[in-house]
């Protein structure tokens, strides 16, 4: 067991998790006052690959690693608790699924399970087809590095958090006790989620949600609120200011560090940047290609099966990250459905899970770079871990689809002739 970090290390934590936090809220800010409708946090994004990507031209790779080792403490952070910032949008789904009728569900489902098989397939068969005319030679990759595992203080630290907030809600019945006990809830949750013989058992993202219900419900029973009345103060969906906190749930608070995240993107892409560069043919025209199948055939699906504007619109981005997935939807028009976003991001990459090892082999995917691309195209980060478990060659061409896809899909949408095209598809 390793010793609990230093407050010297915990200050560096703390000072590159809040610049990249500053810059994303900047920059939104920024952008939102001149009008611009692309999301902040891709261009914050961009402009942080373009330093580095000029700073290693300019003064060599030590001096771009430099600047990434300012923020590495926060990168790494964001990777080991990355779950916890998208999952609030699944604890609510029970609210959203109350108001969708049954028979709705049922095609959603449909979509979901039907196209993620459809979409593996086509994605499968356009990088193949890209590798047969390239021919690019594979070079080793060596291993990503295993996250550490989670240090014993940390449950400690917020299981006492929980049980002083949840009996300071009960006590005084005060709204923002509440929304600390659900947002020390969640965490919890999530760290019970990775605890080695439970994550054996379910993906800790599914394990997140129902237990963060849970405590939802019975905190509802111990103040009065009930179990949806404590999901709606979860996220109420209030804009971020300073001024402003006190209206924010807990899942608005642990939502807000996406941008952070989506940040942190660029450096991904910057150390995979050899092989990007070696294999940028097969990477991108796999990716363009089957981010514009996934999102035009689910629209046409959701048009043709009778589905809500704002269902359709939830849906088209099902494929991609949660973190770049909630900007697609909110770029189509419908911010109020990223719930819906999210639960089917998460079912597809539960789908993707289960049967992609099995369609690829179907299909005859053979090559590693192909059925990583495919995979994570199709079935982002869940997908990817999935694949790599048993396949580590595939492992780097898998973590590149799982941001590119997202990025590339975002950005596809926010092209006005693509997102009017789409937006004319599943109807005002």
């Amino acid at each position: 067991m390793s010793s609990t970090p230093s407050a010297t290390e915990h200050g560096k934590l703390v000072a590159s998790a809040g610049a990249l936090f500053a810059l994303d809220k900047t920059l939104e800010h920024v952008l939102k006052t001149a009008g611009v409708k692309f999301p902040s946090a891709l261009v914050g994004m961009f402009g942080l690959l373009a330093v580095m990507l000029v700073a290693e031209k300019i003064a060599g790779e030590e001096k771009a690693n430099e600047i990434k080792a300012l923020v590495a403490p926060a990168l790494s952070w964001i990777t080991s608790w990355l779950p916890v910032f998208y999952v609030p949008s699944l604890v609510v789904i029970p609210l959203v699924v109350t108001k969708i009728a049954p028979a709705a569900l049922v095609k959603v489902l449909a979509i979901v399970v039907v196209g993620f098989v459809v979409t593996i397939a086509f994605s499968a068969y356009s990088a193949g087809a890209i590798r047969r005319m390239t021919g690019t030679e594979m070079l080793p990759v060596p291993p990503a590095k295993p996250l550490p595992a989670t240090e014993d203080y940390v449950y400690k630290l917020w299981g006492g958090v929980l049980a002083a907030t949840a009996v300071a809600a009960v006590a005084t019945g005060a709204n923002q006790m509440k929304v600390f006990a659900m947002l020390a809830a969640t965490v919890c949750s999530f760290l019970v989620g990775n605890i080695p013989d439970v994550k054996a058992k379910m993906n800790p993202i599914v394990t997140t949600s129902v237990l963060a219900n849970i405590a939802a419900a019975v905190l509802g029973v111990m103040t009065g609120d009930g179990w949806m009345g404590t999901l709606g103060l979860y996220r109420t969906g209030a804009p971020f200011a300073m001024s402003n906190v006190g209206a924010l749930g807990a899942g608005d608070v642990l939502m807000l560090f996406l941008g952070s995240v989506i940040l942190s993107f660029a450096f991904k892409v910057f150390e995979a940047r050899a092989i990007i560069q070696r294999h940028a043919v097969e990477i991108f025209g796999c990716l363009v290609s089957t981010s514009i199948f996934a999102m035009f055939a689910t629209a046409i699906a959701g048009r043709a099966l009778g589905l809500s504007s704002a269902l359709s619109a939830a849906l088209v981005p099902r494929s991609v990250t949660v973190a770049l997935a909630i900007p697609v939807t909110t770029l189509l028009g419908h911010p109020e459905m990223v719930s819906v976003t999210a639960a089917g991001v998460v079912l597809t990459g539960l789908i993707g899970s289960s049967l992609c090892i099995t369609i690829l082999n179907k299909i005859g995917a053979k090559d590693p770079i192909t059925r990583g691309l495919a995979t994570a195209a199709s079935a982002h980060g869940l997908g990817t871990a999935a694949l790599v478990g048993s396949e580590p060659a595939a492992l780097p061409y898998c973590a590149l689809a799982y941001a590119l896809s997202g990025i590339i899909s975002s950005v596809l949408v926010a092209i006005p002739i693509i997102q009017k095209a789409l937006v004319a598809i599943i109807g005002a």
